[in-house]
């Protein structure tokens, strides 16, 4: 008696896995005034709900022409899904809002047409369940992981960058930058890493190019990504093996403001020193699993792979490439809280991680959590790395490209 009410109010409270915006195309956005989102939807297997919502996607892009059009993808996390009224969805519209008006001033200052803007949110059933005591709702989290696994996988990588690909071909000056959180931040690294593998072993291509590749995606920022820091160490790794280095150039040639030796980011990942979904709930997921692999140390000074495969990245400090440093005054980086405390993103002189793979922990005013993304403080962070990659003063709009050693990976 006792387990069929349980299993009814479970049944009863599970979120149905439908597809939310079938038709609503754009979801947000119309008014000429207003940056256009449009939502590509995918079930608990990975596959797309809608084809056509990618096929209208991909047309709206089209439609700017050679407009220099920048086009974020937010692919969100844990609790989240695509109905019209996610927090995460509001949220990203408020990102895009404010983009938009600091693209205009970009625009003013620079004597230049201001750059239309264009969000893709990515769908899928990151929350399971409707029922709200806190214990059930975040019992949830081991279930949408691996669920996160399936829809990470060919239908989503070959959308997002069949849009970033269209948006390239169609005007190379245009710009594309992924956003993705939590779970959906895992799901961001292991798209970008297959991208790179495969456009680090194009050696003609390379060579065409004198050592200059041009990859789909300008930035792709990871919040509280929920995926194990092997993965960023393996992809980390093999950046510096291949001698990896983003430059981000004006069309004048000129180089963007505050890089350093090693160069701007390619991927930049943040989580929140008081994520206790990353910090505590993923390594009491995969610790049980972790009994059943075999591990090697890796032999860099550096945790074990057992301790990487058990962990993610925030919260393994030997990855960590950079930190963010509070500061007085202005400068590269910098970005401010309400209450005038003034942080940097500053380069970690003793850190492994020299890579365009960027990895830091955020203070808990910047990001509260492991949804307290999106706030005023955090909103600060992206835009300082969104103009830090994306526009220069002096260089204007700025191309990605890496320089890589297209032979033999170094030792």
């Amino acid at each position: 008696m006792v387990t069929g009410l349980g299993l009814s109010l479970s049944l009863a409270s599970c979120t149905p896995n439908v597809c939310h915006q079938r038709d609503h195309i754009p979801v947000i956005g119309g008014a000429a005034d207003e940056v256009p989102i449009y939502a590509i939807e995918f079930d608990d297997q990975g596959a797309m709900w809608e084809p056509n919502q990618l096929a209208r996607t991909i047309e709206a892009i089209r439609g700017f022409g050679n407009q220099h059009v920048v086009v974020i993808t937010f692919v969100h996390g844990w609790k989240h899904d695509a109905r019209s009224d996610d927090e995460n969805l509001l949220a990203f519209e408020q990102q895009l809002k404010t983009r938009a008006t600091l693209e205009k001033d970009w625009a003013k200052s620079m004597s230049q047409p201001t750059r239309p803007l264009l969000g893709v949110y990515i769908g899928w059933r990151g929350e399971s369940v409707s029922f709200d005591p806190w214990i059930m709702s975040n019992l949830t989290f081991w279930s949408r992981k691996s669920t996160a696994a399936r829809v990470g996988s060919t239908a989503l990588t070959e959308a997002i960058f069949s849009i970033a690909r269209v948006t390239k071909d169609q005007d190379s000056d245009a710009q594309v930058v992924f956003i993705g959180h939590s779970f959906g931040g895992a799901i961001v690294e292991r798209a970008m890493a297959q991208a790179l593998v495969a456009l680090l072993n194009e050696p003609e291509r390379a060579r065409a190019t004198n050592g200059k590749l041009a990859p789909a995606v300008d930035l792709a920022v990871l919040v509280n990504p929920a995926s194990p820091a092997l993965e960023a160490y393996l992809l980390a790794d093999t950046l510096m093996r291949r001698q990896v280095y983003v430059r981000k150039e004006g069309s004048s040639g000129d180089r963007a403001e505050g890089e350093d030796e090693f160069g701007p980011p390619l991927i930049v990942s943040v989580t929140a020193s008081n994520d206790w979904a990353t910090g505590e709930a993923f390594p009491l997921g995969q610790y049980p699993i972790s009994w059943t692999k075999a591990f090697a140390d890796t032999q860099k000074d550096l945790p074990g792979e057992r301790a990487l495969f058990t962990h993610t990245a925030g919260h393994v400090p030997k990855l960590f490439s950079h930190t963010l440093a509070r500061v007085t005054g202005d400068g590269p980086l910098v970005f401010k809280t309400p209450e005038g405390t003034a942080y940097q993103i500053q380069r970690l002189d003793d850190s492994w991680n020299k890579s365009p793979y960027w990895i830091m922990e955020a203070p808990s005013d910047v990001i509260d959590g492991h949804n307290g993304i999106f706030n005023d403080v955090f909103a600060d962070l992206l835009e300082t790395i969104l103009d830090a990659s994306l526009v220069s003063p002096h260089a204007g709009t700025l191309a990605t490209r890496i320089q890589a050693n297209p032979g033999t990976p170094r030792q």
